[in-house]
């Protein structure tokens, strides 16, 4: 059986006091991925494990055969808006950015650290496309939620 790792953040330090925060705010609750795919309540890992298992790759195939999630063609009926990029030399892939999308395009998204609200395409995109297209291929794909 395959499994993704997604872990769950229980404490944070403040850097500048070196005290535990007593609540834990949402921007360090999970990062892109886990806010769109677990509602921001855990990170999930998208490196490489060891050198012979490839979590992200994974989590793609949960993606495409379990029954939590439909992939979509276009936004329209999508909940879950994904970055894919392709290494073109290994053919790996990897999650470059996630977010939640709704029926008029919106994207609901953050970074590892801060929240970025509602965005465009355009603002979901920026930032995240592979600046080099030799070396990497990207592909936005959606998601519908089965439950």
């Amino acid at each position: 059986m395959k499994s993704i790792k997604a872990l769950e953040v229980t404490s944070v330090k403040d850097n500048k006091t070196g005290q535990f925060l007593t609540t834990i705010p949402d921007r360090f609750k999970s990062n892109c991925s886990g806010y769109a795919f677990t509602d921001g309540q855990y990170w999930i890992v998208d490196s490489y494990e060891s050198t012979t298992r490839n979590e992200i790759a994974d989590f793609e195939n949960l993606l495409n055969s379990n029954s939590l999630y439909q992939k979509q063609i276009g936004s329209t009926n999508a909940n879950v808006a994904v970055i894919w990029w392709t290494d073109k030399s290994t053919g790996e892939r990897f999650i470059a950015h996630s977010a939640i999308v709704d029926s008029t395009n919106k994207y609901m998204q953050k970074s590892d650290y801060s929240m970025h609200g509602i965005a465009t395409f355009e603002g979901f995109t920026d930032g995240h496309l592979p600046s080099d297209s030799n070396l990497y291929s990207y592909e936005i794909a959606y998601y519908k939620r089965n439950f």
